[in-house]
């Protein structure tokens, strides 16, 4: 298997688990393990787009930086979600 892709059920594997707080953004990679290989911060950003612009560039970031193949991606982030509608508010 190369790095970063699929791995098969009997294949370790990393997760990258991200926190989206009120004044930082951090992501981390996590072996199945429990050891963290990466994490960073940053500040978090204002407005969905910006946001969501950001996230994905620190999770791309966090990734290429590391050679382990990734099994998934977690993110906790703050806000009420509109069941009806399936969006999130702030």
């Amino acid at each position: 298997m190369t790095p970063n892709s699929p791995p098969t059920t009997d294949e370790p594997f990393a997760t990258v688990g991200v926190d989206v707080g009120g004044t930082n953004t951090r992501v981390g990679i996590v072996t199945d393990d429990g050891s963290i290989i990466s994490c960073s911060s940053s500040a978090t950003r204002r407005g969905s787009e910006a946001l969501g612009d950001h996230l994905v560039a620190e999770i791309r970031a966090a990734i290429a930086a590391c050679d382990v193949p990734i099994g998934s991606i977690g993110v906790g982030i703050p806000g009420q979600i509109d069941q009806a509608d399936k969006l999130l508010s702030t």
